[in-house]
């Protein structure tokens, strides 16, 4: 029988390595006064974590004739398990969607993929 195993502590980040402060906000909706919805963003944490610039879906494109620039970021943080895709991570001043979420190590890690839209 393989040991699978083996490598898992290559896999989970040195606790050092989580050297960045991430913002990460969830929302609320309410109605105005016309009956319209409005969505407004809250903190809920603050929390260190490793940021890894990704380039594999780096890119340009033109939307509503607005220059639209994106890019992906993985950030490892400690395990909470109670965040989703509908919140979003404030890093260096730039606000990232987050499009997927994994958890690494049995709850001892969870990364962020995040992409940010400038």
């Amino acid at each position: 029988m393989p040991n699978n195993y083996a490598n898992i502590g290559a896999k989970l980040p040195d606790i050092a390595s989580l050297d960045q402060r991430i913002t990460i906000q969830t929302f609320t909706t309410s109605r105005t006064a016309t009956g319209s919805e409005l969505i407004t963003w809250v903190d809920l944490r603050t929390v260190w974590a490793r940021a890894k610039p990704l380039s594999r879906k780096a890119g340009e494109s033109f939307t509503a004739d607005q220059h639209i620039t994106t890019g992906q970021i993985e950030f490892t943080v400690r395990y909470t398990g109670d965040v989703t895709e509908k919140m979003r991570v404030i890093y260096d001043g730039d606000t990232y969607d987050i499009l997927a979420i994994d958890m690494v190590g049995r709850r001892k890690f969870e990364t962020y993929l995040c992409e940010v839209r400038k």
